[in-house]
């Protein structure tokens, strides 16, 4: 799809934080080379697209890299503003599906409140007739963000002259990094979800092979700099909504989710793995997107023990993978 280009660039932009992933790989990532996490002030409404590429040129410069070192590159959009949502459509194919987006999203997706909404779509794959086997209806994953949400990134980068080659929604590039884990384990058919523990908001996704695909919003993010009483209310509060979203995949989806992976700086509150495996009835570990890494990494005496908050970063440099 990008040619003979082998450098590749993750660029997430958070709520708090902007991170960088930069790697190697013509068919998939094969080495991370750059990894970093640069803050920002983004409480202030004021100017906020300033202070992230602000934040950003600082990061990139860090890492010594120019616009012209990182190669093709990748960005998320807020999963918060968008939508996503599965649905069964008559049969289609990939110019199909381009023909009809308008219509069918229209169909499966509330947008009535989306300012002008921005459509995409992906194949799934087929929806067989029970207990048949045969194919009559296509799986469709749909997806809307407004369109001031999407410029809002797209003007970060500009400022830095960086034109990004995807533009993806952050949960599907953290199911990218879930699943490259999950290809070197046993638990690739299982159904798992991924609880991102941001610092202004928390979600968790759900989604396994041949079943279904649901993001929720968990509420406020979590700050490593509360009190101990205040992470352990929050882990509480955190786990309640985790099992409620998980009864609600089950109801819906005739699933079991198996197994939870924490992403974000909220996954490091001493405790939360343990306290959330024994709340929700299921394991709880950690997915760092370096724990497989070379040590040979930029930037990563920086970041060596924060690698859950480059979970989405990295989704996104794979992004385009075979």
């Amino acid at each position: 799809m990008f040619g003979n280009q082998t450098i590749r660039t993750g660029i997430d932009i958070g709520s708090t934080s902007v991170k960088l992933v930069r790697g190697t790989g013509q068919t998939r990532l094969e080495e991370i080379t750059h990894a970093g996490i640069e803050p920002y002030e983004s409480s202030a409404t004021n100017d906020r697209i300033t202070r992230a590429a602000d934040a950003l040129k600082t990061l990139m410069s860090r890492l010594d890299l120019s616009k012209h070192k990182l190669g093709r590159i990748a960005v998320t959009v807020g999963w918060q503003e968008s939508m996503l949502q599965e649905a069964v459509t008559p049969p289609l194919n990939a110019e199909d599906l381009i023909r009809a987006l308008p219509f069918e999203s229209q169909k499966h997706m509330n947008l009535d409140g989306v300012a002008d909404p921005v459509l995409d779509g992906q194949l799934l794959g087929a929806a067989h007739k029970e207990g048949t086997g045969e194919a009559a209806q296509s799986r469709v994953l749909f997806a809307a963000i407004p369109r001031e949400a999407r410029d809002y990134t797209l003007s970060i980068l500009a400022r830095l002259g960086l034109e990004p080659k995807v533009v993806d929604l952050e949960p599907l590039a953290g199911l990218n990094e879930l699943y490259a884990y999950l290809a070197t384990t046993e638990s690739t058919g299982k159904v798992t979800g991924l609880v991102d523990l941001g610092g202004r908001h928390a979600a968790m996704h759900i989604v396994g092979h041949g079943s279904g695909l649901l993001s929720r919003n968990l509420g406020p993010g979590s700050s490593l700099n509360d009190s101990a009483a205040d992470q352990e209310r929050y882990t509480r509060r955190l786990a309640d909504k985790i099992q409620q979203t998980i009864t609600y995949y089950r109801g819906h989806y005739r699933h079991q989710v198996e197994r939870l992976y924490l992403i974000g700086g909220g996954a490091y509150a001493d405790g939360r793995l343990q306290d959330l495996s024994e709340a929700v009835g299921c394991p709880v570990e950690l997915l760092d997107a370096l724990a497989n890494a070379n040590s040979e990494i930029r930037g990563v005496d920086d970041v060596a023990a924060r690698g859950a908050e480059l979970v989405t970063a990295c989704g996104l440099c794979r992004w385009g993978d075979d």
